[in-house]
């Protein structure tokens, strides 16, 4: 499949105007439509960010019990995480494309006033 085809396959639609949203223009993180302009980002699900944590967090514990087998090791888990998460960004941002979106609430809290 050549690449101008995969950027013509619709990923999902943008929740504000209902219009399609393509691999070209979707990001991993914030990104605004290119029909409305309205901030969105993807809608991944609580069960997606809790098999994240396990797994970046998880295999950081087993990547460092190899190595070191005493309380250290606590201190040490925290500079095996980085690499996985970069790992897990990469193959996010390049093979698991999200399909639902969600606009970006604000980032100041107003108590509804």
């Amino acid at each position: 499949m050549s690449a101008n085809r995969i950027d013509e396959r619709a990923l999902g639609l943008c929740p504000v105007c209902q219009c399609a949203l393509y691999s070209r223009d979707v990001r991993t993180h914030t990104f605004n439509c290119p029909h409305c302009g309205r901030a969105l980002m993807p809608d991944r699900g609580r069960a997606y960010f809790w098999l994240r944590l396990l797994l970046v967090w998880g295999g950081a514990s087993v990547w460092a019990w190899h190595r070191l087998h005493d309380s250290f090791m606590i201190f040490v888990v925290g500079f095996y995480v980085w690499p996985l998460a970069f790992i897990w960004m990469y193959i996010e941002s390049t093979y698991v494309l999200p399909h639902k979106f969600k606009r970006v609430g604000s980032p100041f809290l107003t108590l509804g006033i």
